[in-house]
């Protein structure tokens, strides 16, 4: 008996490496000049990219925090100036008599304080409900009087 025949392969293309591109003096072949200035100019801008990428991300972000800071100043100058204008108003001698009158109800000597009270309210309004229904005799029977 025969050994079943398997298809015969044809042979694979040798390999291409290094040593298959030398050229006749022994060193890799030239590439053009086009070719050569295109990646001298790659490897650059790739250098660029690596070098300045962390400089130009932090200010970057410290323009950001430069504006908040100055708009945060700006506001601060505003409420700065506010106070300031109040604190010229009060320290005049008027404006201290009108606020002590009006908040602390203080009179100069020899003035009479008086104080207008509001009106009475209607009473005391009380719900029908235990125990409250026994309170409310006993409060109208305190109001008359004795």
């Amino acid at each position: 008996m025969t050994a079943p025949s398997t298809p015969e392969r044809p042979p694979s293309p040798p390999a291409v490496g290094a040593a298959d591109r030398v050229g006749p003096t022994g060193r890799l072949p030239v590439l053009p000049p086009r070719v050569r200035r295109l990646l001298w100019v790659t490897v650059a801008l790739v250098a660029a990219v690596v070098i300045l990428g962390s400089p130009v991300r932090g200010w970057w972000s410290q323009r950001g925090q430069i504006s908040q800071a100055e708009s945060s100043l700006a506001a601060i100058k505003a409420d700065d100036q506010a106070l300031q204008r109040r604190l010229d108003r009060i320290s005049q001698p008027a404006e201290v008599e009108r606020i002590a009158r009006r908040d602390l109800g203080l009179v100069r000597e020899g003035e009479e304080s008086y104080t207008v009270l509001p009106p009475a309210t209607a009473g005391l309004v009380l719900p029908d409900a235990w125990p409250f229904d026994r309170l409310a005799p006993a409060l109208v029977h305190d109001k008359a009087g004795p």
